[in-house]
């Protein structure tokens, strides 16, 4: 039976600094008794940091002004922050889950979005919380050829097939297919490549 090192980093981040944050994460996937984890998983929200005004009421003048700086120090993904934590989960050689404010690359919505890094440095999932509609967008040219992708709903087992053998060309929008067999808004997306 194989064993799985996990490592759970308990670190403050750098509130609303995105870059030194990452500077952080970096440093810390460097550090020898982390590198020696198969998994270094980080808090949720740790890039750039847990927005503690934002579900509550007005906790000082100038919230406004602070969600601002959230919008702004928010991650797009896929971005050069997500090169960046793909390269050091790449480096330590470890898969790497982190929690981050997700922003769209346009508009200002902040999604609660979690990241999972392979040890090669590729993205594999971006889990967003239920509740949330719309669609995932994925860059098709880093699947390894003709792909499968279908919805697997966690509720029931089942599977929804959307496209067998998809061509593995620029970006696709995938659509959430709305409640799942339990009326809720869980679902996973599955791209499986090779076909």
């Amino acid at each position: 039976m194989a064993t799985l090192t996990v490592a759970a980093v308990q670190a403050a981040y750098v509130l609303m600094d995105r870059d030194a944050t990452l500077d952080k994460v970096e440093a810390l996937l460097a550090e020898p008794t982390v590198r020696a984890a198969d998994l270094v998983v980080f808090p949720e929200a740790f890039i750039p940091g847990t927005p503690i005004w934002i579900d509550g009421p007005p906790i000082w003048d100038g919230d406004e002004r602070w969600f601002e700086m959230l919008a702004g120090q928010a991650v797009v993904v896929p971005s050069a922050v997500t090169d960046r934590l793909g390269a050091a989960a790449r480096q330590a050689q470890v898969y790497l889950v982190i929690g981050i404010n997700e922003r769209e690359a346009t508009g200002s919505t902040i999604y609660n979005t979690l990241l999972y890094f392979a040890p090669d440095g590729t993205l594999l999932v971006a889990y967003i919380p239920p509740g949330i509609s719309g669609s995932i967008s994925v860059d098709m040219q880093a699947m390894g050829g003709p792909t499968r992708a279908r919805w697997f709903d966690p509720t029931s087992g089942a599977f929804r097939e959307i496209e067998a053998g998809m061509a593995n060309t620029g970006r696709h929008s995938f659509a959430l297919p709305g409640p799942n067999s339990a009326g809720a808004s869980d679902w996973v997306l599955l791209l499986e490549s090779p076909v």
